[in-house]
């Protein structure tokens, strides 16, 4: 974003200003989240991470289409890291007193002000 912001080409209208919100950076160790949560994560991979339930790194699934069967094989890896599994857990892993709490991708681009984001909630 911030590279996005202070390359960026000229404009028409010169009277367009961007500003940076007030954020805070925070990091955060999310061993200690799986490690609490490791069976809810496991369980989770097993439904939604197209991990085969004998570990391997693809789902093998079987279907009829017009009475006749087709065996698919699905080869998908990106969802077998544990970071994609903790996000149901970090009301329960960060501090009461964050009214607020925000996360974006890294590569998202924006086309109007983060505060709109933040006066959603």
């Amino acid at each position: 974003l911030s590279y996005t912001v202070i390359n960026q080409d000229p404009v028409a209208n010169r009277d367009l200003v961007y500003s940076f919100p007030s954020i805070s950076i925070v990091f955060v160790d999310i061993n200690t989240i799986i490690q609490r949560h490791r069976n809810k994560i496991d369980y989770m991979k097993s439904l939604y991470g197209r991990i085969s339930r004998d570990g391997k790194e693809f789902s093998q699934i079987s279907k009829f289409y017009k009475g006749v069967e087709y065996e698919m094989v699905n080869y998908n890896t990106k969802y077998y890291q544990d970071l994609f599994y903790i996000l149901p857990f970090y009301h329960q892993e960060f501090p009461a007193h964050m009214k607020k709490l925000i996360f974006l991708d890294i590569d998202l681009e924006f086309f109007t002000d983060l505060e709109d984001l933040n006066e959603e909630f």
